[in-house]
This record gives structure tokens, sequence and C-alpha cells, in this order.
């Protein structure tokens, strides 16, 4: 069985965006004041879980396709060895 161990951390909002038929989005966390902070650039390809994510959503009205997910963030640039 796996545990998950509990953290005091606050779930962050994460908005991933992307042009129909592109690999690469823009990543974006949503700050306290509710406006967006661009993170950087993702390739949802080489990303299992934001391919995961994006695997099944609507096409809005501006041509982007547009995820929201909640997660912890980590000022980790590389993963641990």
């Amino acid at each position: 069985m796996r545990t998950v161990s509990e953290t005091n951390r606050p779930r962050t909002l994460f908005i991933l965006r992307w042009q129909d038929g592109e690999d690469w989005g823009h990543l974006s966390m949503v700050t306290h004041a509710a406006k967006p902070v661009f993170l950087g650039f993702v390739n949802r390809a080489m990303h299992p879980a934001f391919h995961a994510l994006s695997s099944d959503c609507s096409i809005g009205a501006d041509g982007f396709r547009e995820v929201w997910f909640t997660g912890c963030f980590s000022h980790a640039t590389h993963a641990p060895r």
C-alpha cells in the first residue's frame, strides 16, 4: 500500500495553455492577486503528467486548449538523485 504524507504547504493553482496541435505550452501559476504568473514553456510530449492532463480538453474561443490543476510548488530545478 502506498501512503502519501501530508504537508503544511499550500496547494497552488496552475494553468497549462497551448495552441491546438502544438506540443509546447505555457505553464502559469495563479497568485494571490488572481493573476497568472508565467513560469515557463513546457513540452507536453516530454512530460507524461502534462500529457495525461491535456489528453481530454476542449478548444477555447481563442484557439487555445487549457487545463487547470492544483499542486505544491517546488523551487527545485532538477530531480533528486
